[in-house]
């Protein structure tokens, strides 16, 4: 029922010629499961060819190049983004994508609002989320954004917040 709705509010933005976002949380779980898994990948291909975005958020990346669907996102998908990570998964994900030293030691050392992304090219880049100070604002739960965890950021993104994203740092192989 919930990929019959995804797929059609996906029809009506496209039919009105608007983009749209959709957003999996907790993707690990989703990864596992061969269908669910296999309808992500379709829905993130479609969506991106419709003109829209998915965000795939996971605690756990490793199911990205372990599972049969994570590869089938992985290779599809032109922009990755790395938050803070703990060493031993950081370190897990530079033995499997063949990271640069550096880009595994930004992630383990990453502050808050930071991520590292990765481009086609094996280009990564640090880049900084920047909130204007007049949106700046607590949320209904009352936190504001500078002091939000990323899931409240997550979560209110799209409708309240103006984000612009500047790259602070390139790093080269």
């Amino acid at each position: 029922m919930v990929f019959h709705t995804i797929w059609e509010w996906l029809r009506l933005c496209r039919q009105d010629h608007q983009w749209t976002a959709v957003i999996v949380d907790e993707g690990q779980r989703v990864l596992y499961q061969p269908i669910l898994g296999s309808s992500v990948v379709d829905l993130a291909s479609t969506t991106r060819t419709w003109n829209g975005i998915l965000y795939f958020a996971t605690n756990t990346p490793d199911p990205l190049w372990t599972t049969p669907a994570g590869a089938g996102l992985w290779v599809t998908t032109p922009l990755k983004a790395f938050l803070k990570m703990e060493r031993s998964r950081a370190e897990a994900a530079a033995k499997a994508l063949n990271m640069p030293s550096t880009v595994t030691d930004g992630i383990i050392r990453m502050p808050e609002h930071i991520m590292m992304a990765r481009f086609w090219q094996d280009e990564w880049v640090t880049v900084r989320a920047e909130v204007p100070p007049k949106e700046e604002r607590p949320n209904k739960r009352g936190d504001s954004f500078a002091g939000s965890s990323l899931g409240t950021f997550r979560k209110t993104a799209i409708r309240d917040y103006s984000v612009r994203i500047r790259s602070t740092r390139r790093y080269q192989r």
